[in-house]
């Protein structure tokens, strides 16, 4: 009776915010748009995680309906918040007979088999694929799904907690391949659709969209397989660094990636993570033949600050859930050299300054997951009546944040366009802004504001190279909610 009412109320709620965002409330979505929404749901790191009983899923709608605002406007309708309380990934068929700018699934059974490149669960990885057009065919869009990591609820972030976590996400799509669908539709206003107005830059080019099933960032490397007492799926294995290495051969003799003249590789979320701590060594996978090799991490600037309430609980769980999978071997070389515990190298505020290949991070300087999970505000500052409004004390710890992460995003040189990079980072709470949603090419989201500059046009001239370097850096220099179109607050 409780998780009916709860569900009933989740739909309630999150069927006006869906209206006052203006995302669709039909359920009849796309497998992406499910994806999104699972993605920002289904973390196994406490909060909005999925139920695995009545009681879980009462917890998690709660969670949902209490963050109605947020999740709405990142394209989550009623039904796709629900569907992921419950842990169910829907199969939604695409609507026949429209193929155009599918994406194709390739397993990968045979590096399973014989190299052991698996998911958490032991299912085989792989990545979905649609070649270019024309000449464009050559160029190779590379990117990394992100989902989640094995973040514990335990306080503390004990091994154990740690394990258990990783355990339950090995039991949906974020970490075994037996869910995933054989074709996924693009992404309306991301970086895989062929829309060309919305997508100028990699509409027509070749596109291989690696997904997430590790939990590591493409990172682990534990050679055996780990029980686990008290979770959903046992054993797990940590092999996502022979994920990536497998994802990445048979994309190049497969799909023919080898005779590419460009790679630009991106990621976003915990897959913009892998794009900061793997655009080096990617880059050492492919043939010198490739001319141009460049990045495009997206929302993945993950900060280890103190939270809300003075303690390091995410970045203590980020890191346990690294050291668990034996990924240290991943991590910059550089940046290890410079600490003692090597796990402070996951995060991308102690490493981006020495990534070699070039970057245009995208991230908000006040990325509401991060509000969420890692400062853990526990309201929404863009909600100014009850229940969401904020205190006079949460809203300094909010501007604190922002004022923070652009300090340590420009103190590694991410501002100064270095190796002829670039960058668009806004004052607007939004997440993975090049994949869900609507913000790719949303005129709302402009940096600086009312100049023109949307995250499709910027990123559009830098990969063609029109603008580079300090001229191809678009970050805001006003503080939230000074950039209004954006701000949801008019």
């Amino acid at each position: 009776r409780q998780l009916r009412r709860m569900s009933v109320m989740l739909r309630a709620l999150l069927a006006v915010a869906v209206a006052a965002a203006g995302a669709r409330p039909s359920s009849a979505v796309s497998v992406a748009a499910h994806a999104g929404c699972n993605e920002r749901v289904m973390m196994a790191g406490g909060g909005c995680a999925p139920g695995v009983d009545a009681s879980g899923i009462s917890r998690c709608l709660e969670c949902v309906a209490s963050h109605a605002a947020e999740f709405a406007n990142q394209g989550c309708t009623p039904v796709m918040a629900e569907t992921a309380c419950r842990g169910v990934t829907p199969r939604v068929a695409p609507p026949a007979p429209k193929t155009e700018g599918m994406l194709k699934l390739n397993l990968l059974t045979a590096a399973a088999q014989k190299d052991g490149a698996v998911c958490l669960d032991g299912s085989p990885g792989g990545y979905y694929f649609r070649k270019g057009v024309g000449e464009d065919a050559s160029k190779f869009l590379v990117i990394m799904q992100g989902g989640s990591w094995g973040l514990s609820r335990d306080v503390g972030a004990t091994t154990e907690g740690t394990l258990i976590a990783y355990s339950n996400l090995a039991s949906g799509p974020l970490g075994s391949s037996k869910l995933w669908v054989k074709q996924i539709e693009p992404l309306p206003h991301g970086l895989t659709t062929p829309n060309c107005t919305a997508n100028p830059a990699f509409c027509k080019w070749s596109v291989a969209y690696i997904y997430y099933c590790d939990g590591t960032s493409y990172s682990g490397d534990r050679a055996d397989p780990v029980v686990v007492h008290q979770g959903l799926v046992s054993p797990i294995y940590f092999r996502g660094k022979k994920l990536l290495e497998a994802n990445i051969q048979d994309i190049l003799k497969t799909q023919q990636m080898s005779k590419a003249t460009d790679v630009v590789l991106a990621g976003h979320d915990s897959g913009a993570t892998a794009a900061y701590i793997q655009a080096d060594a990617i880059r050492e996978m492919l043939p010198s033949t490739i001319t141009s090799y460049r990045a495009i991490p997206d929302a993945g600037f993950f900060m280890d600050v103190k939270d809300f309430s003075g303690n390091y609980s995410f970045g203590d769980k980020l890191r346990a859930a690294f050291k668990v999978a034996n990924a240290s071997g991943s991590l910059n070389e550089a940046c290890k050299a410079d600490h003692v515990d090597p796990y402070d190298c996951v995060f991308p505020q102690r490493f981006a300054q020495h990534i070699k290949t070039p970057l245009f991070p995208v991230q908000s300087l006040y990325d509401d997951y991060q509000v969420m999970r890692v400062l853990k505000l526990g309201c929404t500052p863009s909600d100014p009546t009850p229940p969401g409004a904020c205190s006079p004390a949460q809203m300094e710890a909010f501007f604190q944040f922002g004022l923070a992460l652009r300090a340590a995003a420009n103190a590694t040189g991410l501002f100064t366009g270095r190796n002829n990079g670039g960058a668009f980072m806004d004052s607007c709470m939004a997440h993975s802004q090049g994949f869900y949603g609507y913000f790719l090419d949303n005129p709302r989201f402009q940096v600086p504001m009312n100049s023109g500059n949307t995250l499709s046009k910027t990123m559009n001239a830098w990969v063609t190279g029109e603008q580079m370097g300090k001229e191809a850096v678009h970050v805001d220099t006003v503080p939230w909610p000074q950039n209004r179109p954006c701000s949801f607050n008019g």
